[in-house]
């Protein structure tokens, strides 16, 4: 009997050692292990601007913009156009997927207000009268590292549309991998209201330079994303490789409320809120119930020290 309580005591100081090894050293996860399952040939997602907003375009056919050198020219260079819109949204759709890459078809539409446009630094101002205007381009995206691409194939960098689903509070993510500069962020863990009622989500809100030499390639990453699908549901989409194959810089795509940025998908999001996660249960149980057994693997051996002594 003896040799069995040392042995639930060793068992139970492993298993309390893996849980606080679990808690308190992250993982990173460069790429997704598996691709997404839920990206089929006609899923969509449709992101929008209910109010008013500025928005940063530039000619996606202009050299100055070939690849990722739309990332080396500065805001204030005179080379990007500024548009005022008073309703914008931004939709993309899987036209086709294979083993290893999906083709998205990438629409912006938005209500034109005001152009103001560049040469060097001459203004000129046009009024946009509330017309609707249009940007689509086409990319292709690699399944498991996000790399985005043109039409000619040039590298256009890492999208985060959706991001490895499942991580762990604390868990570091590979936002962006281009040309040795890769940019981890730490996952939060949250719950985040969307069109399909309050999802359990994970979050991002952190600023970083995607070119270490430039100020102006400075990011803001403050969005939301579903837990178990991994897709990008709210907060603030601004920026993405995406935008880069129609000419866009920045959009600033945030709902109406600064949370919900999603007007229109037929993707079906994880669990809701209300649904009971056995496996977050597990998760946040495992540590106490271990201690629990620790506990009693130690009464019963003092208890059995003492029938010992009795005898």
């Amino acid at each position: 009997m003896k040799k069995k309580s040392k042995l639930i005591i060793t068992s139970t100081l492993s298993m309390i050692c893996l849980c606080v090894l679990g808690v308190f050293i992250p993982a990173v996860t460069a790429r997704d292990s598996f691709a997404p399952s839920w990206l089929n040939e006609g899923v969509y997602m449709t992101y929008y601007a209910k109010n008013e907003g500025d928005i940063r375009v530039f000619n996606a056919d202009d050299p100055r913009f070939e690849g990722l050198n739309y990332l080396y020219t500065p805001v204030d260079s005179g080379y990007f156009d500024w548009i005022r819109h008073s309703g914008a949204n931004l939709t993309w759709k899987c036209d086709s997927v294979n083993s290893t890459m999906a083709k998205l078809q990438v629409t912006f539409d938005y209500i034109g207000e005001r152009l103001d446009h560049y040469e060097g630094a001459a203004l000129t101002r046009t009024s946009l009268n509330g017309e609707s205007f249009q940007r689509t381009g086409v990319v292709y995206v690699d399944l498991y590292t996000r790399a985005v691409y043109n039409v000619d194939g040039v590298l256009l960098g890492t999208t985060h549309l959706w991001l490895p689903a499942n991580p762990s509070g604390g868990q570091k993510i590979v936002v962006w991998d281009v040309e040795s500069k890769t940019i981890t962020l730490p996952v939060t863990l949250n719950r985040h209201q969307t069109i399909q009622g309050t999802q359990e989500a994970f979050m991002f809100m952190d600023d970083f330079k995607l070119v270490d030499s430039d100020p102006s390639s400075s990011k803001h990453m403050g969005m939301f994303y579903d837990l178990e699908t991994g897709l990008a549901t709210g907060g603030v989409f601004d920026w993405d490789p995406i935008f880069a194959a129609i000419g866009l810089e920045s959009a600033n795509l945030a709902g109406d409320n600064g949370e919900n940025a999603v007007l229109d998908t037929n993707i079906k999001f994880g669990t809701t809120s209300t649904t009971i996660n056995l496996t977050q249960i597990l998760q946040y149980a495992i540590l106490p119930i271990a201690v629990v057994l620790l506990l009693v693997a130690f009464v019963i051996r003092r208890k059995k020290r003492g029938t010992k002594w009795l005898q």
